[in-house]
């Protein structure tokens, strides 16, 4: 008689096989993962039909977002329509995003020094992951750059075993409490 599941792993098969068995048993009750499983589109072909739906999972991919719904049309016009867009995509991307813009401020690629000091000057860069709000700063002090929580999203996935957006019921702030 649990009041919710949370499954934390690696994804993959088993995470595949978890879920399976607490959608055929435990249907009802809300079931939760960490971000592998959002991350790992091949995986949720080994789902049984309509067995990921309600699964809420930890991702960074949030299609409310204007910089991620640009990059996921960008990707599926190079890749094709089934492309699935995950997080290790949009980190890449406002990487390199972050890497040109520091280049651009240090007047070139060549010195390291100057490179570093751009980076520093970064702040509030709008990122193509998370939430909509969410943005990236750096200084002499601050080196992960997240400016709040909601570079994360709660995301649920729907009856066809795919991701079909945010939960409803709660997101993380992007101001600290």
């Amino acid at each position: 008689n649990v009041d919710a599941i949370l499954v934390t792993s690696v994804g993959g098969a088993f995470e595949v096989l978890a879920q399976n068995t607490l959608a055929a048993q435990l249907k009802d009750k809300p079931r939760l993962s960490l971000a592998s499983i959002g991350n790992q589109p091949s995986s949720w072909k080994l789902a049984n039909a309509g067995a990921l739906e309600g699964l809420i999972f930890m991702g960074s991919i949030n299609q409310e977002n204007p910089r991620t719904k640009t990059l996921t049309d960008l990707l599926k016009k190079k890749n094709g329509d089934d492309y699935e867009i995950t997080a290790y995509d949009a980190q890449a991307w406002d990487s390199v995003q972050l890497l040109k813009l520091a280049i651009e401020k240090a007047g070139g690629p060549d010195d390291p020094a100057k490179l570093n000091q751009a980076i520093q000057t970064i702040s509030g860069y709008q990122a193509a992951f998370g939430q909509a709000s969410f943005t990236l700063s750096f200084s002499a002090t601050k080196h992960l750059g997240a400016d709040g929580l909601c570079g994360l999203s709660l995301i649920e996935f729907g009856a066809d075993n795919k991701p079909k957006g945010p939960w409803a019921d709660y997101q993380p702030p992007c101001a600290p409490a």
